[in-house]
């Protein structure tokens, strides 16, 4: 893994855009050394759901994402049981016109942290300390 904080981030968003700007810090910044990128909370649960020696360690992801909202994403992964939750992260990306609104989702044990969109290589060597 060499010096990667991670193996493997798990990135949930529609954006095109945002999830090719992410990837690039997320890798450039050694926060993971492979970024798996979905565009649903969907996909992100089927991903889940057939890991098995491959779960990521830090999951990103849009709160506004289509199919399943980040809410019902949320609560499809706590009744995932096929892994050690502990040993998984989840930080909420959103933009800074929304990040008071979503404070209230932290209370949920599930949740890491809240970060501000779009990732920079100060925000990704942050969310290093996560992991």
């Amino acid at each position: 893994m060499g010096d990667y904080r991670c193996e493997l981030a798990l990135l949930i968003d529609n954006n095109a855009t945002d999830n090719f700007a992410h990837r690039v810090a997320i890798v450039e910044s050694h926060l993971a050394q492979q970024v798996k990128v979905v565009t649903s909370g969907k996909e992100a649960i089927a991903f889940l759901k057939k890991a098995k020696d491959k779960l990521p360690q830090l999951i990103l992801f849009d709160v506004h994402i289509p199919v399943l909202e980040g809410q019902v994403f949320l609560h499809e992964y706590a009744g995932l049981t096929h892994f050690d939750k502990d040993d998984v992260k989840i930080v909420i990306l959103t933009y800074k016109d929304k990040a008071a609104y979503l404070e209230r989702l932290l209370i949920n044990n599930e949740i890491s942290k809240i970060e501000i969109k779009p990732l920079t290589l100060e925000s990704c060597e942050r969310l290093g300390e996560l992991v």
